[in-house]
């Protein structure tokens, strides 16, 4: 079996951004802090870019404004409840 192909960068920086902010996490702060660095940050991004489900996550993206929780199955949901303030 071929490895799925790595989503666009680009969406995916988008989408962590808008899940990280309905979530209320704040991954620049959390870079500033010392929490994450750049290149975790890095994998961040590429783990959502691994992501099979965009469809799903974009519609869940669309349909909240705000969330204690990421989207139910999110790879990146439990580094993203550690980037909270």
């Amino acid at each position: 079996m071929r490895p799925q192909p790595l989503g666009d960068r680009r969406r995916h920086l988008m989408r962590v951004r808008r899940m990280a902010k309905i979530v209320g996490a704040d991954p620049a702060a959390a870079r500033q802090a010392g929490v994450i660095e750049h290149a975790d940050w890095a994998e961040i991004v590429a783990r959502c870019r691994t992501c099979g489900d965009t469809a799903g996550c974009d519609r869940w993206l669309n349909t909240h404004e705000e969330s204690p929780d990421a989207m139910p199955g999110c790879l990146n949901g439990d580094i993203l409840k550690r980037l909270k303030p």
